[in-house]
């Protein structure tokens, strides 16, 4: 069975926090997601149990010898005529044993290839866990900005409210007073809400 992570939360949030709970690049999880026979539920959250479910279903219907998603474990049944006995062989003997007969420069331009792998797969693991669709931001922006909006002009009618109570407004200022503060406020909050939507819609710079 995968050796999953020494500590898992009970809920997992996210499928990079999957991919970490399963010692698995989030690449290679989010091909297991992909497949048709994927035990659990394809979105999170997932539960610890749920974990150990599907590294036990990876562990029986992958090959960990495999590069593609959807390689499933080795038939051992022989084909075409070839005798049992050649597919009873221990793949990582297999393996051994043609990496051995590899060219020296074949060998080293495989370790560079592997090198510069396992630093893309780091990379996509920390853009995952950190990148926010343009639509979220959005959403989430419009939510604080209406909270605030809210909070602020109630603030503004209360103010008018104590200034009146208190005497500092002549006849009928209270109104005008109360509407002066809720146009800027309003003003305010309209200039910060698109310059927010500039900053998410805008493009990051071309390298060049």
């Amino acid at each position: 069975m995968i050796a999953l992570a020494s500590t898992m939360p009970q809920l997992i949030r996210s499928k990079a926090a999957l991919a970490r709970a399963l010692n698995r690049p989030t690449t290679t999880v989010l091909d297991w997601i992909k497949r048709p026979d994927f035990p659990a539920k394809k979105t999170p959250p997932w539960r610890a149990e749920t974990v150990e479910k599907i590294a036990r279903w990876a562990a029986r219907t992958i090959d960990p010898y495999a590069t593609g998603s959807y390689t499933t474990m080795r038939d051992d049944s022989p084909r075409d005529g070839a005798a049992e006995s050649s597919n009873s062989e221990d793949p990582r003997e297999a393996l051994d044993r043609e990496i051995r007969a590899m060219d020296p420069l074949k060998i080293a331009r495989l370790r560079k290839l592997h090198k510069e792998t396992t630093k893309l797969h780091h990379q996509i693991q920390i853009l995952a866990e950190n990148y926010v669709e343009r639509g979220q931001a959005r959403a989430e922006i419009a939510a604080v900005i209406h909270n605030t909006k809210t909070a602020l002009l109630a603030e503004a009618r209360a103010s008018a409210a104590s200034l009146d109570s208190m005497g500092l407004l002549a006849n009928g200022a209270k109104r005008r007073v109360e509407a002066l503060l809720v146009e800027r406020i309003e003003a305010i909050l309209r200039r910060f809400a698109e310059g927010m939507h500039e900053a998410i819609n805008e493009d990051p710079p071309h390298e060049t």
